[in-house]
């Protein structure tokens, strides 16, 4: 049994708190069983590891710009498939079952899971899981889905509608779209179940699907040309040009934390950060993760939250819409953790010339290094606020500590290291300031293949 973790989403119904690289799967605000706070990832690594599953056939697919949350997260528990564009989920169903095959070595008949990251549920979920595994096994439907029992009728999620039969394994008639709640209501009552996402299918079965649409194509090769593949979702792919579906009810708990209604109500607390909550401000939630104090005073039911990406301040029915009714989807994130620690974007100014800057404050965790790299179009100018770290421009490494500035030109590679607590603020200086103007070598080696660890000098 191999399990691929779909990592995706554009940040959008969470925001200011998620944004297109953290998006909500990763937000670590849920308690965990140790009391430490856990993201929506980590905790269904967790169960899945909880519930027998081993870690090193865990696969989570997710963008490259995701990657280092991922790695931050999981770590060694999971193994990476990085997605070099934002294809919808067939592509991404496509490029996994290839690696499945083809690097990883999976056997043809081996039955595969593809469950979302961001579910919000119990044990019986994940023995849910093993059960679709098994009738995967036994040839008794091509393709299975997991069907949720509905709590309550909804205009939020899909339908599937069954025949009578078996109520362990149910053979899907026809599917509804996210329906109006009358609707949705009838459905019920015929015994329809909510479409969890959940899919499992033989490996050999899907790479026929996968060969069908693109070709007899490689791992590689599909990587390579991956941003120029339709956007298509598997269910409009696969799905819907399946005859045999079958589902597998669930009827325990689950939930899609995509709102800040349905977070919310899983968050222990109800205030974070350098916050006053006073005077009548029940079922309020508040978040502030700016260095300025805030005050929230008699707002009941509602989401007050402040980051480096916005401020938003809703109540919790309303921001439903805060997807439609926001468009975040240009602006670029405000703060990012990477696997080497983590960044702040300051300031961003025009100066009128032709000629931009971009000021970013970076942590770097101590013993991690920044990738070797070097950009076409900026100079950096890097000044040390705390700490001491290593620091390697062209071929010269040199230890620094706080107060030293360090200039680098467009062109070079350079790279930092943390040794204790180092703080930088980096300022780029140029006609083009994008986070794809960088070239990447191999991490903290120099141009002669040397670490950067080595030959020190002070600056």
């Amino acid at each position: 049994m191999r399990v691929v973790i779909l990592s995706g989403g554009s940040g959008s119904r969470l925001w200011p708190l998620s944004n297109a690289v953290q998006s909500k799967q990763f937000l670590q605000v849920l308690s965990g069983p140790d009391g430490q706070k856990e993201s929506m990832l980590q905790r269904v690594c967790r169960q899945l590891d909880e519930a027998g599953i081993a870690d090193d056939r865990i696969c989570v697919v997710a963008g490259s710009e995701q990657a280092d949350y991922i790695r931050a997260q999981v770590g060694p528990k999971s193994i990476l498939i990085e997605e070099p564009a934002r294809r919808n989920t067939f592509p991404a169903i496509a490029l996994s079952v290839l690696h499945l095959s083809e690097i990883q070595g999976a056997d043809l008949s081996e039955p595969v899971i593809v469950m979302p990251a961001d579910v919000y549920t119990e044990q019986g979920y994940f023995d849910t899981l093993r059960k679709m595994a098994q009738l995967c096994e036994e040839d008794l439907s091509s393709l299975i889905l997991m069907g949720i029992r509905p709590k309550s009728a909804s205009d939020q999620f899909g339908y599937m509608v069954p025949e009578d039969g078996d109520s362990q394994i149910l053979k899907v008639n026809h599917f509804v779209e996210k329906p109006p709640v009358q609707e949705a209501e009838k459905l019920i009552q015929n015994g329809a179940l909510w479409n969890g996402g959940v899919f499992a299918f033989r490996l050999g079965w899907m790479l026929e699907r996968v060969r069908a649409s693109a070709g007899d194509v490689s791992y590689g090769e599909l990587s390579r040309q991956y941003d120029l593949l339709e956007k298509t979702s598997f269910d409009y792919a696969v799905v819907e040009k399946v005859s045999d579906i079958a589902a597998v009810p669930y009827d325990g708990e689950w939930m899609d934390l995509g709102t800040w209604g349905s977070l919310s109500s899983r968050m222990e607390d109800t205030v974070f950060g350098n916050t006053i909550c006073v005077r009548g401000c029940g079922g309020t939630t508040v978040i502030n993760e700016l260095p300025l104090p805030m005050a929230v005073i008699g707002i009941k039911d509602s989401v007050v939250c402040a980051t480096w990406d916005g401020i938003l301040v809703a109540d919790k029915k309303e921001s439903v819409h805060l997807k439609d009714d926001v468009d975040v989807s240009m602006l670029r994130p405000m703060y990012e953790q990477r696997r080497w620690g983590d960044y702040s974007v300051l300031e961003s100014m025009d100066a009128g010339d032709g000629r931009k800057s971009l000021t970013k404050h970076l942590v770097i965790a101590n013993g991690k290094a920044l990738s070797y790299q070097k950009h076409q179009h900026r100079d950096e100018i890097w000044t040390i606020l705390a700490g001491t770290g290593e620091v390697t421009v062209g071929e010269r490494t040199m230890r620094v500590k706080a107060g030293d500035v360090v200039k680098i030109p467009a062109g070079t590679l350079h790279c930092a290291r943390g040794i204790c607590g180092l703080h930088i603020v980096e300022v780029q200086i140029g006609e083009e300031l994008e986070e794809k103007d960088i070239e990447r070598v191999e991490e903290g080696m120099d141009s002669s293949g040397n670490s950067i660890a080595s030959q020190t000098e002070e600056s």
